[in-house]
């Protein structure tokens, strides 16, 4: 299994688009419950590129990916 990072850089290249479209990272969380880590691979896009991110996936190499929304006014 690919670590989180190698995970996130591969996603980037999948989605194949200029980096000024999107912004990819990862997230780490505590879970409440078990008080252990949780990792996921974040996206945001510019909304006048959406259409360019079409079926992003739920999970990529073992990893959740959650789709943030690109920050008002920018």
């Amino acid at each position: 299994m690919s670590t989180i990072i190698d995970a996130a850089q591969s996603f980037i290249a999948k989605l194949n688009q200029p980096a000024a479209y999107h912004s990819v990272w990862v997230k780490t969380e505590v879970d409440p419950d078990t008080q252990e880590f949780k990792r996921s691979i974040c996206i945001a896009f510019r909304k006048q590129y959406a259409s360019k991110f079409k079926n992003i996936p739920t999970e990529h190499e073992g990893y959740p990916v959650t789709i943030v929304p690109w920050p008002v006014g920018n």
